[in-house]
């Protein structure tokens, strides 16, 4: 029975604890399972045979590795080509100080995801 914020025994099903305590340790112990099946599954392949895959599907880890660095290294370009042709600013450079000084450089990046995607799907099936 509760009075006001204190449990007594008969409220809980496993015990004193409040019901927050009890998600908090059941929460821990499937970190802690789950934890300890990435260590197994890891552990079950040697260095050797991931060397293996990461060699047979090199063309495929290319065109990966190729897209993401394309995309990071170009889309603060396109982002400030796209402010220079929406906005009037008088050179590329005062376009980039202004957006770096107001929404800093992740401003830059804003909307990276969907084209980070799609590039990487489209340049890994047109390298194999």
């Amino acid at each position: 029975m509760s009075h006001g914020n204190k449990i007594t025994g008969g409220d809980n099903v496993r015990g004193s604890r409040p019901p927050n305590q009890l998600a908090t340790a059941d929460s821990a112990a499937e970190i802690h399972l789950n934890t300890q099946l990435v260590k197994t599954a890891a552990d079950t392949h040697t260095t050797a045979e991931w060397r293996m895959v990461l060699y047979e599907n090199r063309t495929l880890a290319s065109a990966i590795t190729a897209a993401v660095t394309g995309m990071l290294v170009g889309y603060p370009f396109d982002s400030l080509k796209t402010r220079m042709q929406t906005h009037h600013y008088p050179s590329l450079l005062a376009c980039a100080r202004r957006s770096i000084a107001e929404e800093g450089i992740h401003g830059l990046y804003r909307g990276l995801l969907p084209p980070l995607l799609t590039a990487s799907a489209a340049k890994s099936l047109s390298f194999s």
